[in-house]
């Protein structure tokens, strides 16, 4: 013996198939690692932009109602269609 404590105590059995089953671990590892990696990137679809033509004002248009909860800036029109209510914003 080389006087290593665990091979003295289980033996040199043990030790080689401790040994085998960390190499496997690490196969088993590196494959899947390579699988991951290997796969080609999920396609991802682009829309064609839409054309907005009179609704291009418009930084909040809603369809039923608009709600403010808090400090709200906007930078164009506000507008409900084809409902009526809009809340939490005051009147221009």
């Amino acid at each position: 013996m080389d006087g290593n404590p665990v091979r003295a105590v289980f033996g040199e059995t043990w030790h080689r198939r401790w040994v085998a089953a960390v190499a496997l671990g690490a196969m088993v590892s590196t494959v899947t690692l390579i699988a991951a990696l290997a796969r080609p990137p999920a396609a991802h679809a682009v829309e064609a932009p839409v054309e907005l033509g009179v609704a291009e004002s418009f930084s909040v248009l809603g369809g039923q109602s608009v709600t403010n909860t808090g400090e709200t800036v906007l930078s164009g029109d506000l507008g409900v269609s084809p409902g009526t209510s809009i809340t939490g914003f005051p009147r221009a």
